[in-house]
């Protein structure tokens, strides 16, 4: 589930920017985020097309249309975001996840269902859920920070895609103005590998994490 439970660095720093090259739109992976980015479907993403993405994310995530993002609001769009994947995943409506319905690793399937009945709650997912966030907390407060350039607290629209047109410079490898799927893998790998599963880096730069 750690793709899924993708912390509140996702729903924060990189969800604000662009959140393709941090790690996938819900929880399909950063390949199906890439195809939903690609309006065209020619196989690369232009800086519009990663632009649009991230406008839309910083709309959803804007809840009182103020122009502006809080950590409270992130916080509840990361919640919000948690539970469409959860009832996305439950096919038979039937509030709970079994293996075929997960679609993780078996290991990953276990540690949620925590009393062993062979599915997966609401109630363990969503203790899943607050138990990542608040592991991730502290890296993604000084995540937020760098966003919020101006220190008032708040990351605003142009804020954010400063952010997003970063984002976008780092992943186009080659500076031709687009970004394809492998620069796409290629942009996600070295941020992995930069921080580390849960948000840290080790002292050899490798990562660290369950």
């Amino acid at each position: 589930m750690k793709k899924a439970l993708i912390s509140l660095t996702a729903a924060s720093a990189l969800m604000i920017s662009t959140a393709a090259f941090a790690g996938g739109g819900k929880h399909k992976g950063p390949e199906a985020w890439f195809n939903k980015m690609d309006q065209n479907q020619d196989g690369k993403i232009t800086q519009a097309e990663a632009r649009a993405a991230k406008d839309e994310h910083f709309n959803r995530l804007d809840a009182n249309g103020d122009g502006s993002l809080t950590p409270d609001e992130l916080r509840a769009g990361h919640s919000q975001m948690m539970d469409k994947i959860f009832s996305e995943k439950d096919a038979n409506r039937d509030g709970k996840l079994t293996k075929a319905e997960a679609q993780m690793p078996d290991k990953r399937f276990e540690k949620l269902d925590t009393n062993g009945d062979g599915a997966i709650t609401k109630a363990e997912w969503d203790a899943a859920k607050a138990q990542k966030s608040q592991k991730h907390g502290k890296f993604a407060q000084r995540m937020f920070q760098r966003l919020d350039t101006n220190g008032d607290g708040k990351v605003s629209r142009a804020e954010a895609q400063t952010a997003a047109d970063e984002m976008f410079r780092k992943a186009d490898a080659n500076g031709d103005g687009v970004v394809t799927k492998e620069e796409m893998k290629n942009a996600r790998g070295r941020h992995m590998g930069k921080h580390g599963k849960d948000g840290k880096a080790g002292k050899d730069g490798k990562r660290r994490g369950n």
